[in-house]
């Protein structure tokens, strides 16, 4: 009789490791899925993130493409209304003009070239 109730105690608490052991593995199954999703979650930030400034630098460069197109239209206008103006006042003009708009004024080069128009 002894034995016996030894025996299903012995019973019992074998059925509470065996539960606790399949709750631990249940557990640890759920915590893996977790990381899992968090990895992934991590990676799809990540991903929306590179792809933000993806389009933040496409938009830099676009903006900068337009704004470029942009200056380039306005200085033709502007240059072409300069070359108007200069070609009716004459090779001095022209000169002059051309040394401001081409070369800036710190550069050695504009500072030669002007002595030299002179001469010619």
């Amino acid at each position: 009789m002894i034995e016996s109730k030894y025996e299903s105690r012995y019973m019992d608490v074998m059925a509470e490791v065996a539960e606790a052991e399949h709750t631990m593995k249940a557990r640890e199954e759920k915590l893996k899925e977790i990381d899992q999703a968090v990895r992934e979650a991590k990676k799809a930030s990540e991903k929306a993130v590179d792809e933000k400034m993806e389009l933040k630098v496409g938009e830099k460069q676009s903006l900068s493409k337009i704004s470029a197109s942009r200056m380039s239209s306005r200085m033709s206008s502007r240059m072409s209304s300069r070359m108007i103006f200069l070609f009716r006042h004459g090779p001095l003009h022209f000169a002059f003009l051309y040394l401001s708009i081409f070369s800036s004024p710190t550069s050695p080069k504009s500072l030669i070239q002007i002595p030299s128009l002179f001469n010619s």
